[in-house]
């Protein structure tokens, strides 16, 4: 992430304000315009991550078989706050109002409390009844979970405990006040 924002002089990964595919060893990806780099598909934008169509060992779970990708990317999603216009993110918007926009690293107002990176979907499972350590499907918004902030630093965080989203969505994705919002308390 932070070569992608040097490289792109301080932005955010944005996809553009239309829709595109990109293909990917794993399959088409679709991404920009509102839906931008939504549910895991950010990593079709860094492409020296993939290795012959597996996952990067990094965003697997630690006793996971190397697997390839479905349709979607990983489990690591990031905030749809980033490319999406702040005005669009006000208390109150809806979620058909929003619109995609490059935002710039610098204008994140809070980053120690803005989240990039979350886990979403799945979990790497740590407890006593894990089997091999694997990933396990489910939601998990009541449980800590991976999370990268804007500072660099990362935490386990309970998603429900996040400050609100726009229509009551959960925390972390939709930002109340895009980039210059927070996430966390």
């Amino acid at each position: 992430m932070a070569s992608y924002t040097v490289d792109w002089k301080d932005t955010w990964p944005y996809a553009g304000e239309r829709l595109w595919r990109a293909d990917m060893p794993t399959g088409r990806f679709t991404l920009g315009g509102q839906w931008g780099l939504a549910n895991g598909t950010w990593i079709a934008i860094f492409p020296n991550e993939w290795v012959g169509g597996y996952w990067p060992t990094g965003l697997q779970c630690p006793r996971d078989k190397s697997q390839r990708s479905g349709q979607r990317g990983i489990w690591l999603w990031m905030s749809a706050s980033l490319w999406l216009d702040p005005r669009t993110l006000a208390q109150g918007s809806l979620f058909d109002d929003l619109r995609p926009k490059p935002n710039r690293v610098a204008d994140t107002a809070y980053p120690s409390q803005k989240v990039v990176l979350f886990e979403q979907v799945a979990m790497c499972d740590i407890s006593r009844k894990a089997r091999y350590g694997q990933t396990i499907g489910g939601s998990t918004p009541d449980v800590p979970a991976s999370t990268m902030l804007v500072d660099g630093s990362g935490r386990r965080t309970i998603r429900r405990e996040g400050l609100p989203a726009i229509e009551r969505l959960l925390p972390y994705s939709f930002t109340i006040d895009g980039v210059k919002g927070r996430d966390l308390k």
